[in-house]
């Protein structure tokens, strides 16, 4: 049996999750590969905790170890959902040179009723050596990727379309002050 690891090299290394470059190819099939892959880990975790009648689990320890793992897997998704959203915009954004209906100061103006966009350096540093369009630059520089109404917005100041719904944004928002208490306050 190999030796355990250090914490950290769990965490470092090749990673088996989406990168950024298969995010900017796609980013639907980024984000839905990974909510794929962290449903089949939890269905994984779930079989291996012992089990009673019914198919509940058998232990407080089992039920608290999976309610733990589950609280870990929002933050990840999340995470995903927040790279998913602003890669999408940034991908439409550079498509949009080839919409005829696209007027870049109406877009600029509308972008700015919804925000004080500017493009902070310090952000702009951490771009360093990765191959970056003008989209992502512009995404990252947005604030409030974790408010659905705000990303209605945005989409609708560069294509005049709101990504989600009225009932989705009210499970988007519940879903990220879910997410916003197991990052901040555990």
């Amino acid at each position: 049996m190999p030796a355990p690891k250090e914490f950290h090299e769990y965490l470092t290394g090749k990673t088996l999750s989406p990168t950024l470059d298969d995010y900017a190819k796609s980013p639907a099939t980024a984000f839905l590969e990974f909510a794929v892959a962290a449903k089949n880990a939890m269905e994984q975790a779930r079989r291996h905790f012992p089990k009673g009648q019914g198919g509940q689990f058998a232990t407080n320890s089992a039920q608290q170890s999976y309610q733990i793992i589950s609280m870990a897997m929002l933050s990840v998704i999340m995470g995903h959902f927040e790279t998913f959203q602003k890669f999408l915009f940034a991908g439409v954004f550079e498509y949009s040179q080839w919409l005829e209906d696209f007027h870049p100061d109406e877009f600029v103006s509308r972008l700015s009723k919804t925000s004080n966009t500017k493009i902070d350096v310090s952000r702009l540093i951490a771009w360093r050596g990765a191959p970056v369009s003008v989209g992502n630059i512009l995404a990252d520089s947005l604030p409030g990727w974790h408010d659905p109404g705000r990303v209605n917005e945005y989409f609708e100041a560069l294509v005049e379309k709101r990504p989600f719904a009225n009932d989705d944004v009210k499970r988007l928002r519940i879903l990220w002050q879910m997410r916003h208490s197991v990052v901040h306050t555990a």
